[in-house]
């Protein structure tokens, strides 16, 4: 049987008015998203967040537990380097990465004149498959850079897959992508579009 800590005041009183205002933070969420990103998804995870700190913090915080919750929701909504920016708004971040990518590639015979972002997802699918990366991850992949989803919640109700499946195969092929390209630029091989 495991051993149960005994937990402070503070921080069950913390854990209890972050349930009981939920739909307040889900209201404050909507406004801030003003329609451009789901309100769920920017609450939640900060909800998540929240909940997970340890009792000590989660104690010295609790007096001002409304204010800091509602600066934690504007700075991961409005911070490209947040963590929810990170998980569900990967697809401006992914294509600027390609962009970059794209600026690397020295192959004459790609037309110049296509979109550069058909040039790096044609390079990012032919890594994938020499690579032999798994065909849901490499789909996964594929289908959000490609940009069809806004978000992972939207892939996941146009998928039926749970988008935290969906980003974990993601995740493992965005990771076997950028090892080949930290192994083909360490050996100085250039990125060969077929």
């Amino acid at each position: 049987m495991a051993k149960q800590t005994k937990r402070s005041a503070g921080a069950l009183a913390f854990d209890a008015a972050i349930g009981a205002n939920y739909d307040k933070y889900l209201t404050i969420a909507r406004k801030m998203c003003n329609g451009e990103d789901d309100p769920r998804d920017v609450c939640n995870e900060i909800m998540a967040e929240m909940l997970s700190m340890p009792d000590e913090k989660k104690e010295k915080i609790e007096p001002y537990a409304e204010y800091y919750v509602i600066q934690a929701m504007k700075y991961s909504f409005r911070s490209d380097t947040s963590r929810y920016r990170r998980k569900y708004c990967m697809v401006k971040t992914v294509q600027s990465d390609f962009r970059s990518l794209t600026d690397s590639i020295e192959n004459p015979s790609v037309e110049r004149d296509g979109p550069k972002q058909e040039v790096t997802l044609q390079f990012a699918e032919n890594t994938l498959n020499e690579l032999g990366v798994p065909y849901f991850d490499k789909t996964c992949f594929m289908e959000y850079v490609s940009g069809k989803h806004k978000s992972w919640r939207a892939y996941a109700a146009a998928t039926g897959i749970s988008d935290s499946s969906l980003f974990a195969a993601y995740a493992r092929a965005r990771e076997a992508l950028r090892a080949e390209m930290t192994r083909r630029a360490r050996l100085g091989t250039d990125y060969i579009i077929h």
